[in-house]
């Protein structure tokens, strides 16, 4: 329920701020829209997301983690991760946002 009332507070205040939801399914647009200082905490947010449906999908498949991030990550390294991942491939922005997440997460994280 938190992460739905998280999800459904993202959503609303992406389309306030002018960045509709469903553009940031595209990596070209989550890049350029998380850039801005003024959508910061809103991609934080969609990354927060993003970290805990993983996890999640990784416990209800009893799968391990394809990713392992220090659990005092903040939103804010996670957030600069993605993007810094991202400037390396640009022709990558043309993908889902989620398969650069992870790809991301993966570089940086790697399970040992």
């Amino acid at each position: 329920m938190k992460r739905l009332s998280c999800l459904v507070a993202l959503s609303c205040a992406l389309v306030s701020s002018g960045v509709a939801a469903q553009g940031l399914e595209n990596a070209a647009t989550f890049y350029n829209a998380c850039k801005t200082p003024e959508n910061l905490d809103l991609c934080a947010m969609f990354l927060a997301g993003y970290t805990s449906g993983a996890r999640v999908q990784a416990v209800v498949s009893r799968q391990r983690e394809l990713y392992c991030m220090p659990p005092d990550t903040t939103h804010k390294q996670k957030l600069d991760t993605v993007l810094s991942y991202m400037s390396t491939v640009p022709a990558g922005q043309t993908q889902p946002t989620a398969s650069l997440v992870y790809k991301a997460f993966v570089r940086a994280w790697p399970c040992r």
